[in-house]
Order: structure tokens, then C-alpha cells, then sequence
């Protein structure tokens, strides 16, 4: 199973390289040879998953436990299970597109920097949450990329 998931992962798409190629993959059979193995995979991993489920539920052995486990114990504490891992990878996106988006747009960045500046000069201190809604500019550029590129599907 190993030798197929790392052959899959490391094989050439030439739809990556080429996307007018992309469809030479599915003649191939790449897709078919990654589902085969993403199936595979999911079955191995709920087999181990269930297993753990099982045992701790049966004995429990102090120190004897392992990674599983310990996302078990994650999952299962309803409290902390929304703050640990909330809004991270949303955040992070939007920050990658708002650089982008600059970058591609290098007026618009020009603005917003002046802006900044014009607001800083006359501050010592770090610019707080209150200051963000003073600057007009900047409120306009996050929406404008919260409307270009929305963090969640909006199907």
C-alpha cells in the first residue's frame, strides 16, 4: 500500500506542467490509481482509528498511549475542539491572497502604503483594532479581497 501511495504522490501529471494536458491523465488512468489509493488509504486509516475506539473503550493502560489517542482525546473534548483549530487556515488564506492581489497591483499597494503612513506619523504606539476603521483605504482593500477571494466556498 505504501509503495503505491508514494508512487501516486511522486508520479508526473503532466496536467500540472501542461493544464491544455490535463486530460491525458485521465486516459492514462492517474485518477483512477489515485482514488484505488486514496480508498485504500481511508480503509487502513478508519480501521486504526476504530480500532483505538475499541481498546479505549475496553482498557485503558497509563502512558501507553499513542498519537491516535491523544486526537481521540481532542476530538472527543468538545470543549477545546473549536479553538484549537479555528479560522487558521482561513486567515492564512486570506493573507496569501491579499499579498497577491498587491503585488499584481502595485498603484493599489502604493495607495494603501501611503495611507499607512499618513497614519502612522503621528503615532508612537502600535496601531490598534480602533485605528483600522479610520483608515478607509485599507477597509476597502480587505473587501474588495474578502469579495475577489472568499476564504470558504460559497456554493
Amino acid at each position: 500500500m505504501m509503495t503505491d501511495f508514494v508512487r501516486v504522490i511522486g508520479g508526473f501529471d503532466v496536467g500540472t506542467y501542461i493544464p491544455r494536458l490535463a486530460w491525458l491523465s485521465s486516459v492514462i488512468g492517474l485518477y483512477n490509481k489515485v482514488d484505488a489509493v486514496a480508498k485504500e488509504f481511508d480503509t487502513f486509516l478508519e480501521r486504526i482509528v476504530d480500532e483505538h475506539i475499541s481498546t479505549s473503550k475496553r482498557e485503558k493502560v497509563e502512558g501507553a498511549e499513542d498519537f491516535v489517542d491523544v486526537l481521540l482525546q481532542i476530538y472527543n473534548d468538545k470543549s477545546i475542539t473549536g479553538y484549537c483549530f479555528a479560522g487558521t487556515d482561513t486567515t492564512y488564506t486570506v493573507l496569501e491572497w491579499t499579498m497577491v492581489e498587491l503585488l499584481r497591483h502595485s498603484q493599489v499597494m502604493k495607495k494603501l502604503q501611503n495611507e499607512l503612513r499618513l497614519f502612522c506619523r503621528n503615532k508612537s504606539v502600535i496601531i490598534a483594532e480602533d485605528d483600522c476603521e479610520k483608515m478607509r483605504y485599507l477597509k476597502a482593500v480587505i473587501k474588495e479581497i474578502l469579495r475577489m477571494h472568499p476564504p470558504i466556498p460559497l456554493g
